[in-house]
């Protein structure tokens, strides 16, 4: 029986129609309908409506499923009428709404059987099968001219699956009717051989892992009491207080011999920290160790420790080939999961308590250390072979004072891991858990981890690869350029020096802008250290002004990108700037902005804006503040639409006092444009309340400011 294929093609454009009738040339399965999109003016509405038409007015009570497709989509040399009635079945059988035919992006995605995986957000509309039962979910849903299908659909249901391999891509015209950005030639067929790739990686993954037999069984009591491992903790302050506590984190747990090691001093962090390891490494193969715990002094226990739980992580993950093991982590690239508990990733940064097994002693060893990435960065690169247990069994204590109690941690959640585990839950083991994953795919604020470049492979006779590489390996290192406004914040600016000297990224300079303090703020910034600068005018012209002037007389470069800290305020960690770093590497934004937790411990308003609300960006309640972030050329096109910096003053022709984030962002936000903008929804910029802020002072005068910003004429889009 032939499915019903409905193909959209404009009436205009016979070059597609003559292509698309080829495709389906002698292909008997299809019953082929040749549909004239919906008149729109916008490419993405028209195709949209045109879908809604096929869905309401086409389609037969007797089709449990139709086939759409855009008349760019071609078949790939996968396609087999057999592998697409074998992957519906599949499709089926998972009770999908949507299957994919194959797809140019995707974010984080979960392989759950050999035909067909499972992926949170795609785009790639060319060739879907679409089942009867969501037909109606997507008759009812509102679209108007800031959506687009794709989004819209993973908007509407998590169950969603692409074919494995692809059985269709599009073919490059050289120009698109829906998206812009495919009107460069060879896009097409470069997002689409990259977004292969990350499937064929993640599918080789999974293969190399299943050969992988676990055979031992769980340990007895009488065996858990015997086992103790080797825990190396680096002490790098001379905080008894600190000591004290990781202490007292192993207390009563007899599984870890722990051993207190002093770090080897070193004026970059990172490079102590690359000693410290090699130290602890030679120590380890003195003492003949099979595996060692390595371990920092901000590590935590969480609630989901267990020791029995604990050893067999470690003896499963040994059984299959792992030479890292890590209790938890800050970031991660991608991620495959090969058991309810344990995934395999091919990066991270930010573990705090890593398992290493002697497997990976002499790599270490052999290691040239430059100082220019992290350790966590040469880890990664050196195995292939590098797992992490979820949920975590370590949490890292983040020692930056944030109320009146002092030191407490701040926790955040890897929801990227609890969707994957889920959906390998619900889809390869046969638990229905659909509700729940729709849930938290719809979460908003908690995704940390953008999303790794496509790594390049290298098969070697020992091991499955030689090394998915280490996103930071391909990663443009940018010039961060931080400017830190500030007026009289004596009380509070030795935390926010220290929070960004202990930046384990290396490529950064600092501006110290100060707005005529006289409390002697200045004086408790570094002198003569290579990378800082202090600023300092003969009247105040507030934190816009400040910034203005370095912006204006600063020999900045077009890529460099500059980032915003306010002198009384820090950063939560020591990997900020290189999460920065990859954001705008990986996703190659031109500004971006985050969340932030206040000192009262609450997270902040900051928001993404939906396409739509960014079309009413100046009517909106501004959220894009902390961390702010952007490429210098943004600035330099400001420069140019507006030379007398009109946008940054009020009526008096004075640099506005307050609300100076709405003035310099706002611009620079619509210069952009919608799809050059990044929210990372992740915490990393602690913002400090206290008497001197401008809501404490005169929130009325704020919020005026705010308006008056706001209502200044819109900036031309560029990018």
């Amino acid at each position: 029986m032939s499915i019903p294929t409905y193909i959209i093609n404009l009436p205009s454009r016979t070059d597609r129609k003559e292509h698309i009738l080829k495709e389906f040339a002698d292909r008997n399965e299809f019953e082929i309908n040749i549909i004239a999109p919906c008149p729109h003016e916008v490419g993405a509405v028209s195709l949209w409506y045109t879908i809604r038409h096929i869905l309401k007015d086409l389609t037969s009570v007797m089709d449990n499923f139709v086939i759409i497709c855009e008349d760019d989509h071609q078949f790939t040399v996968d396609y087999t009428h057999q592998a697409l009635n074998d992957a519906i079945e599949e499709a089926q059988r998972l009770d999908a709404d949507i299957l994919l035919g194959g797809i140019s992006w995707f974010e984080n995605a979960v392989q759950v059987n050999d035909k067909l995986f499972w992926v949170q957000l795609f785009s790639g509309t060319q060739f879907m099968v679409i089942f009867k039962k969501f037909y109606q979910t997507i008759i009812d849903a509102e679209f108007d001219e800031t959506d687009n299908a794709d989004f819209k659909i993973c908007a509407l249901t998590a169950s969603h699956f692409t074919t494995f391999p692809f059985i269709s891509t599009q073919r490059d015209f050289g120009y698109s009717d829906v998206t812009t950005k495919n009107n460069e030639k060879g896009r097409i067929d470069t997002i689409f051989n990259n977004t292969m790739t990350n499937f064929s990686i993640l599918n080789e993954v999974g293969i190399f892992y299943e050969k992988k037999a676990i055979y031992f069984e769980t340990l007895d009591q009488e065996n858990i009491d015997n086992i103790t491992i080797p825990t190396y903790v680096i002490c790098a302050s001379q905080n008894n207080g600190k000591h004290a506590a990781i202490e007292k984190q192993f207390e009563g747990r007899s599984e870890f011999d722990v051993k207190i090691i002093p770090t080897i001093p070193h004026e970059r962090k990172n490079i102590s920290h690359w000693k410290d390891i090699c130290n602890i490494i030679e120590i380890a193969i003195d003492n003949e160790d099979d595996v060692i715990i390595l371990c920092q002094e901000d590590h935590l226990f969480s609630p989901h420790y267990s020791k029995q739980v604990f050893l067999d992580q470690i003896i499963a993950a040994h059984q299959q080939g792992a030479e890292i093991l890590a209790g938890g982590v800050d970031g991660f690239g991608r991620c495959v999961p090969l058991t309810a508990n344990r995934f395999w990733i091919n990066s991270f940064f930010g573990s705090q308590f890593l398992v290493l097994y002697s497997s990976i002693f002499e790599k270490i060893l052999a290691e040239p250390f430059y100082g220019t990435l992290t350790a966590d960065a040469v880890l990664s690169e050196i195995s292939s072979n590098k797992m992490v247990i979820y949920p975590f069994i370590s949490l890292q204590k983040k020692w930056t004072t944030i109320n009146d109690q002092g030191s407490v941690p701040l926790l955040y959640p890897l929801t990227i891991l609890e969707i994957n585990q889920l959906v390998y839950l619900t889809y390869s083991k046969g638990k229905h858990a659909a509700n729940q994953l729709m849930k938290l795919t719809q979460k908003t604020g908690s995704l940390i981890t953008p999303i790794s470049p496509v790594p390049e492979v290298s098969f070697f006779e020992n091991t499955f690869f030689k090394s998915i590489i280490h996103p930071t390996n391909k990663i443009t290192e940018s010039k961060i350029r931080v400017l830190i406004p500030y007026h009289n914040v004596k009380d509070y600016i030795t935390e926010c020096v220290d929070s960004l000297l202990k930046q384990k990224y290396c490529n950064f300079t600092l501006s110290f802008l100060d707005d005529c303090s006289d409390d002697d703020t200045m004086s408790l910034i570094p002198e003569n250290v290579p990378g800082i600068f202090k600023q300092s005018l003969q009247e105040r012209t507030y934190a816009l002004g400040n910034i203005y002037q370095c912006l204006t007389q600063s020999q900045f470069q077009d890529e460099d990108i500059i980032m915003i800290l306010d002198g009384d305020d820090f950063l939560l960690h020591d990997q900020v700037f290189n999460i920065i770093n990859e954001i705008y590497a990986v996703h190659n934004c031109l500004i971006s902005f985050g969340q932030y937790y206040s000192t009262t411990q609450k997270i902040g308003h900051c928001q993404f804006y939906t396409k739509e609300e960014f079309a009413k960006l100046r009517s909106l309640r501004f959220r894009a503040s902390h961390l702010k972030a952007f490429r210098y050329k943004l600035f330099k096109e400001f420069q140019r639409q507006d030379p007398e910096a009109n946008s940054y003053k009020n009526d008096s022709g004075q640099f506005y006092n307050m609300s100076y984030d709405v003035a310099l962002m706002t611009p620079l936000l619509e210069i952009a444009g919608f799809e050059n903008i990044y929210f990372n929804s992740n915490p990393v910029y602690g913002y400090r309340l206290h008497e001197k802020n401008d809501a404490h002072i005169n929130m009325a005068m704020q919020s005026a400011q705010e308006i008056d910003i706001l209502n200044k004429p819109p900036f031309k889009r560029i990018f």
